[in-house]
């Protein structure tokens, strides 16, 4: 009967050993199920660029008060920032791993937009700072706002437009991406009916590829799909995006190319951070 206490023996020690291994406190599931258990789901953070394009303009009205052909653009300028926001084309869920020798005292932050914050295990922050704010870049201005000579007959007035775009950071390539403005001009003087517009269109380019993002499981196993999960939190890392905002209206001033730096999540890469217990 002394090998039945020795094999016993050696079945308490190797479960002990797989208790005492089973460091892992969260795993992530990636997969596209439509239904899946989660402790917390979360999504993984993607940049938005936020352009906030402020166009002045000559209005001119001859000497029946009717808006004429000369109309134009005096001065643009182009205001950028940007944030990060939750892209949802991946749901994630963060599924709890208990262990019966641990007390795991575990707090989950997901903010509105369901982007994780931060997970504290007990006293040990591991993914602080996972979501940042980026602060505005300086505001550029083209163009000057001195007016042509024009006779006594003829009323000109400055008029100021402004109009907020939102673009994806990873739809930015290197081909001329076209905003299209069209700023409609209404009479001022008592004349219904009298409209005119201005083009204040503009085109963005990156100095670099769009960087969609591939299928998460692609990016983290190679052309293997499985596995679905990972032990840990998926994020994804910052970069450095060059752009370039050009103006195609053309004129003193505003036929300049204007380079602005931002910093976007990379959605080309992923980065796993792991959440485990410390072993005895």
């Amino acid at each position: 009967m002394e090998w039945i206490y020795i094999a016993a023996g050696v079945y308490c020690i190797l479960l002990l050993l797989g208790l005492l291994s089973g460091c892992t406190v969260v795993r992530t599931d990636y997969s596209d199920k439509a239904r899946k258990v989660a402790t917390v789901y979360y999504y993984l953070p993607e940049s938005l660029i936020k352009l906030t394009v402020t166009t002045k303009v000559e209005v001119h009205y001859g000497e029946d008060k009717k808006l004429n052909g000369s109309c134009k653009i005096i001065e643009q300028s182009f205001e950028t920032s940007s944030e990060m926001i939750a892209d949802t084309r991946y749901l994630l869920s963060l599924l709890y791993k208990p262990n019966a020798l641990m007390t795991d005292d575990i707090k989950y932050a997901v903010n509105a937009k369901g982007l994780l914050e931060t997970v504290n295990v007990t006293t040990d922050d591991r993914t602080s700072d996972i979501i940042a704010k980026l602060a505005d870049a300086p505001k550029i201005i083209l163009g000057s706002p001195i007016s042509p000579s024009r006779s006594k007959k003829e009323t000109i007035q400055t008029k100021e437009f402004t109009s907020v775009f939102r673009i994806r950071a990873s739809t930015i390539g290197t081909e001329k991406m076209p905003i299209s403005w069209n700023i409609v001009l209404i009479n001022e003087m008592g004349i219904d009916g009298d409209k005119q517009s201005v083009d204040a269109s503009f085109t963005v380019r990156s100095d670099e590829k769009s960087a969609a993002s591939a299928p998460l499981g692609e990016i983290l196993n190679g052309k293997d799909s499985l596995p679905t999960k990972v032990n840990g939190i998926l994020t994804r890392p910052l970069r450095n995006l060059f752009l370039t905002i050009e103006p195609i209206v053309h004129g003193t001033g505003l036929d300049q190319m204007l380079p602005v730096h931002l910093t976007v999540a990379d959605a080309a890469k992923l980065i796993v951070v792991p959440v485990s217990r410390t072993l005895f």
